[in-house]
């Protein structure tokens, strides 16, 4: 059977709650090298799906497919050592993880790298300016949360300088299906901006050009 008709005929035994007919179909391709498999097994292990849960096992999977750079196990890897679930918080070993998913244009990680470096985790150095980066990286990929916060790093001058018409056109972003809900956000924006600003998003100069970094 081919890779990825192994790989999806497990996912379908998986919806049937077949987990143990999952892993015997995934196992070879794991133990050949095929990090997806890595990961699913990890995946199965860390649930207790199919098998008794084990998190060291399941680090072990993780950590063969996130050495082939697999985004998925990486992020895992970063999971695990973040809320100890390895056996002991490892701050350090998590940013360690999420830098390499985030290099990889992962929002996700990058959106928790953000959070990492405005709290200080891991052995960093609390910088808000670090933590705006990361998040800029994730918004001008989609990535709604990064959006939302890097619009109030805008708005309260936070690592960035201050910046009314970025913070509105990052929240115009983030908020475009929240139509109540953004909508006041927008307005409590808009009350703090000049004249001059507020024409500045009227002329899409701020609301339909990503600003610069």
């Amino acid at each position: 059977m081919k890779a990825d008709k192994a790989i999806k005929a497990g996912h379908t035994a998986c919806r049937r709650n077949d987990y143990k007919t999952a892993l015997k179909i995934w196992r070879p391709l794991a133990m050949q090298g095929n990090a997806k498999a890595q990961f699913l097994i990890g995946f199965l292990y860390s649930g207790g799906k199919g098998v008794k849960k084990d998190y060291a096992e399941a680090m072990n999977w993780f950590r063969k497919a996130a050495d082939q750079r697999y985004i998925d196990a990486q992020k895992w890897m970063a999971y695990m050592y973040e809320t100890g679930f390895c056996g002991k918080r490892n701050y350090a070993e998590a940013v360690k993880w999420y830098r390499k998913a985030a290099a990889q244009g992962d929002t996700e990680s990058q959106r928790m790298l953000s959070v990492m470096y405005s709290t200080g985790r891991g052995g960093l150095k609390k910088d808000h300016a670090a933590a705006a980066k990361w998040l800029r990286k994730a918004a001008k990929r989609g990535d709604i949360n990064s959006q939302w916060h890097l619009a109030q790093s805008y708005r309260k001058g936070r690592g960035v300088k201050l910046d009314l018409v970025k913070a509105y056109f990052w929240l115009s972003l983030a908020t475009a299906k929240d139509d109540d809900g953004g909508a006041r956000e927008l307005r409590s924006v808009t009350r703090k901006m000049t004249p001059a600003q507020i024409a500045k998003v009227q002329r899409g100069k701020g609301a339909k050009k990503v600003p610069s970094p």
